[in-house]
């Protein structure tokens, strides 16, 4: 390890690893290791990962871990200070889940781009270069700490596990506040109130040694410090850290390092001068760094640009694409369906918004009469006739999941509000293949091949690890879900040859290894879907020292990079689809969230159907209406429901973001970061553009039912208003109307005319109806005339406020 120009007593030492491989090893410190070059294999206690350049990972502190690396690669090392960090984050156990092998995170250029500056600012080694290193360190800190922090309120702990996690916490707390000092086993027992002999085994059996080792491995980590970073005596190093004597330390600390304190210290102790290097290999790696620098330098720049203010466009390039946010919407179990208000709300999306297809599940609940067990064959489909009637009379096509799905509301992450059991299981495969058979039949019977066909059928597989299920198992056997769908196809395709199944809900959050062997598997079946549907919620899930974790991620960009690796992972495994679906997406599962029925959800929803827009065939909304999340406690005007619609029909910021979006033209002349640009038919042009704001760390620290709906102005990473000045080139000369419709917090938005109201709880009819009438977009008019073949004009977009711009070319 090359270990130079640091600054003494600094939050990050930055250090470049020349050894070609190491022991398993641990340190108290958190280390965040880069590969500027080559390949780098860490193995993190069981866990094995294979980097490549610019990958990076955070080895938390204490963890067990190895590497390997070729000859002709350049890793760095970024020791950060958990102690300081500790400090400042007043958090007693720091755990980061950050590593780019497994995830996509638009943080991550941030990262790297701030990692460049570090590593730039080091080589310059001048006065002035350390003082922006400093500041460069917090910079750091904040990313990784903002983007990656696992927090209490983020992990789940498994029944009879949480004794142990807080008795080795008070173990290892009490370790790093007296390790200085004279302590043992039996002080520490005394500290627990347990018996030396039992709190012995404890240690063995937790930490992987005992007392004394784990405490001198601890002691040793401290002195290292101190031998490479402060001028001191090693008879000052060994007392100030715990040991009893010189001769015990030189002892111990040869032991580990193969060299005693003095002969480490000549070694790797760090200059403070910034005289040139004469080592000839710490001027190789150095020159190594310099040459990285210059190959990164023009992207840094580019990368570091913002939204330009100023759009010029050359409104004759254009090219047809295919809708594909307003195919389906969910709307909730069947029985659902059954209620006349729900179906007002589907009729008004099906005429407004122009959704083609709805989606239901929990098609065998007790409530449907079904039976899916008869045992005589006879199936009652009395009331799901009922459902599929309305819809098909309507015009609409019902995208149906048939596995036993239940109904389940989530107030956050972590605490469910309904969570309707699975009472209803399939007996065996036999009453499987019965049902799905009489089923289909059934369905023809009833609607003819020509309509069933026209429908989406979908087969959900429940996916461990989720907030309802079993920890995560990464070796998940597909083969039992596999065989059900078999079951399920054969039907189908035997009496509807075109009828679309396909499946099967799945999600990246769970592992990429799972899905990865999932499309392997599938692809190598005889059955094959005839679509592939995902799941989308922006969460990052997994085990953490026997805890498993549920972390809202912190990604801007989580859709667009979540469709990114799921389709890599399906070219990976070679495995074509003809359609691919995600039949359920929202930026948060909880419906007690404020910001669902506020003007961020708008911004929200435009910002990423722009940036997926030819990505995928179909996107579907989770979900229509607050109805769906009707529970004891949702007894006000808005409760903070993912609905397009609340429970009383008043349109929300959500709903004027599919309407917006469903006025562009069928032709796409450009789209941008927070624009789309489309032409339509007869001297029209349409435009949708939007000022989304990106949560800050004060709501990602909080649980989601959390947020105060007075104070949503925290959770923004700024208040800034955007100016954008459109130049449309290449435009016919004559008058031009200018209409602009807004939705912001002054106009369109229920939740800020209810905060105007003082947040009454029970509003009157006509108080309802009020609302009804005014929650509609602000137009604004104007007429404008072209002459030199450019359409100059300009727009002011206040936070998270969406507009659709509609440009008339005035005939006389």
């Amino acid at each position: 390890m090359l270990e130079e120009r640091n600054i003494k007593n600094s939050l990050i030492k930055l250090g470049f690893i020349t050894e070609s491989n190491t022991n398993s090893h641990f340190h108290d410190d958190i280390e965040l290791l880069y590969v500027f070059d080559g390949e780098f294999v860490i193995t993190i206690e069981n866990d094995t990962y294979q980097m490549q350049k610019d990958d990076f990972i955070i080895v938390n502190a204490t963890k067990q871990h190895n590497y390997t690396m070729t000859k002709d690669s350049l890793v760095g090392s970024f020791m950060i200070a958990s102690s300081r960090i500790k400090e400042m984050t007043k958090q007693t156990n720091l755990v980061f889940w950050c590593n780019t092998v497994l995830d996509y995170n638009s943080s991550f250029e941030e990262i790297r781009r701030t990692i460049r500056d570090i590593v730039n600012e080091y080589v310059q080694d001048s006065t002035i270069s350390m003082m922006r290193l400093v500041s460069k360190h917090y910079e750091l800190i904040y990313l990784v700490t903002k983007n990656f922090l696992i927090t209490n309120k983020d992990t789940y702990r498994e029944e009879g596990l949480d004794k142990d996690k807080v008795r080795i916490e008070k173990i290892t707390r009490y370790i790093n506040s007296n390790y200085g000092n004279k302590i043992s086993l039996r002080d520490l027992s005394a500290k627990l109130f347990l018996s030396e002999t039992y709190l012995s085994k404890y240690i063995k059996k937790h930490f992987g040694m005992n007392f004394l080792e784990y405490l001198n491995n601890y002691r040793l980590n401290h002195a290292v410090d101190d031998l490479m970073y402060l001028d001191i005596p090693i008879t000052r190093v060994a007392l100030e850290n715990g040991f009893a004597n010189v001769p015990t330390f030189n002892k111990l600390f040869k032991d580990r390092y193969k060299m005693t304190p003095s002969a480490y210290k000549a070694k790797y102790r760090f200059q403070e001068s910034s005289t040139p290097l004469t080592d000839t290999e710490s001027l190789k790696v150095l020159e190594r760094v310099e040459k990285f620098l210059s190959s990164t330098e023009n992207m840094t720049q580019e990368e570091s640009d913002g939204h330009r203010e100023l759009l010029k466009v050359d409104m004759t390039n254009k090219h047809p694409y295919v809708k594909n946010w307003n195919r389906m919407i969910n709307i909730g179990t069947a029985e659902e369906l059954l209620r006349s208000d729900t179906q007002e709300y589907v009729l008004e999306l099906k005429r407004k918004l122009n959704f083609k297809y709805v989606r239901i599940w929990d098609l065998y609940s007790h409530e449907m009469y079904i039976d899916i067990n008869a045992k005589n064959g006879m199936y009652n489909f009395d009331k799901l006739d009922k459902v599929l009637d309305f819809l098909v009379v309507n015009n609409i096509y019902p995208y149906i999941e048939l596995n036993i799905k239940p109904k389940q509301i989530l107030q956050n992450i972590h605490k469910i509000l309904i969570n309707a059991s699975k009472e209803i299981q399939f007996n065996s495969l036999d009453a499987l293949n019965n049902f799905f058979e009489a089923f289909i039949i059934h369905l023809l019977e009833r609607y003819g091949a020509k309509e069933v066909e026209k429908w989406y059928f979908e087969f959900w597989k429940e996916e461990k690890g989720d907030i309802s299920s079993p920890p995560i198992d990464e070796e998940e056997d597909p083969y039992d879900y596999l065989r059900f769908f078999q079951i399920i196809q054969s039907n189908f395709k035997k009496y509807a040859p075109k009828v679309r199944l396909g499946g099967a809900g799945l999600s990246i959050r769970f592992g990429a290894k799972t899905l990865f062997n999932m499309f392997r598997t599938w692809k190598n079946e005889s059955i094959q879907p005839d679509f592939l549907s995902f799941y989308c919620y922006p969460y990052m899930m997994g085990t953490l020292d026997g805890d498993r974790v549920n972390k809202t991620s912190m990604d801007r960009d989580f859709l667009k990079n979540y469709i990114s690796k799921a389709k890599e992972l399906l070219d990976q495994a070679e495995f074509n689809v003809k359609e691919f679906h995600i039949s359920e997406w929202n930026s948060t599962i909880s419906n007690r969230n404020y910001l669902n029925d506020s003007c961020y959800k708008g911004a929200y929803l435009i910002k990423n159907i722009i940036d997926n827009f030819e990505s995928l065939d179909l996107l579907g909304y989770w979900f229509a209406s607050d109805l769906t999340a009707d529970y004891y406690d949702s007894t006000r005007l808005l409760n903070g429901g993912s609905g397009l619609l609340t429970k009383d029909g008043i349109r929300k910021p959500a709903y004027y973001a599919f309407d917006f979006l469903n006025r562009l033209g069928n032709n796409i002349i450009v789209k941008g970061q927070n624009y789309i640009i489309t032409s339509g038919d007869y001297n029209e042009w349409e435009i949708v553009c939007h000022n989304y704001k990106f949560l800050s760390y004060e709501y990602f620290i909080n649980s989601e039912d959390e947020v105060m709906i007075n104070k949503l102005y925290r959770y923004y990473e700024d208040q800034n208003a955007t100016e954008i000045e459109l130049v449309l080139d290449k435009m016919n000369p004559g008058e031009y109307d200018i209409k602009i419709y807004s939705i912001n917090t002054y106009y369109g938005s229920v939740q800020d005319e209810w905060i105007r109201m003082s947040c009454p709880s029970n509003l009157t009819l006509e108080e309802i109806e009020y609302l009804k009438r005014i929650c509609v977009p602000r137009i604004g008019i104007q007429r404008m005339n072209v002459e030199g073949g450019q359409l100059r004009f300009s727009t002011r977009l206040e936070p998270n406020e969406i507009q659709y711009i509609k440009i008339i070319h005035k005939l006389r």
